[in-house]
């Protein structure tokens, strides 16, 4: 039984190859977009960063925090920046740790610039006291420095 082949305009400038035979050198390799573009959708997604919404637990982290004549601030964005008597560091928080029944409630991050660790070193906030408190550690710097979060300026 032999089949009868449709034409199909996408491929009107190709000449037919057979198995096994190389393409003629006149064969047209152009690309056919529509079929990338679910890939490129795809993509995207997959590599978009995360929204804060997308990140669970963020928010009781979000906000001021302060410590004899320090400051750290965290974003709801997931940015944040310690200030210190020698200058700031600021850095990204990747991920948050779920709330208990976990032993401990922690976001996990990076330094994006400043402060005296190389840029992309870890950093981490855990939550202590039920949100009240904040323990920051930074590689090479503060190991667990206790911030107490403020509310209405104090």
């Amino acid at each position: 039984m032999k089949m009868t082949l449709l034409p199909d305009e996408r491929y009107e400038n190709e000449l037919p190859v057979r198995r096994g035979d190389s393409a003629p050198s006149d064969a047209s390799m152009n690309p056919r977009y529509g079929a990338l573009a679910p890939l490129a959708v795809a993509a995207g997604i997959a590599c978009a960063p995360m929204a804060p919404a997308d990140m669970p637990g963020l928010g009781p982290f979000a906000g001021e925090w302060g410590a004899h004549g320090e400051r750290l601030t965290v974003n709801a964005d997931g940015t944040g920046t310690e200030t210190y008597r020698g200058g700031s560091m600021n850095f990204r928080i990747s991920s948050v740790q779920p709330p208990p029944p976990q032993p401990e409630h922690i976001a996990y991050g990076h330094i994006t610039s400043g402060g005296n660790a190389p840029t992309g070193s870890y950093v981490t906030i855990t939550l202590v006291d039920g949100g009240q408190g904040a323990l920051l550690s930074v590689l090479g710097a503060d190991n667990s420095l206790p911030f107490c979060k403020i509310v209405n300026g104090t």
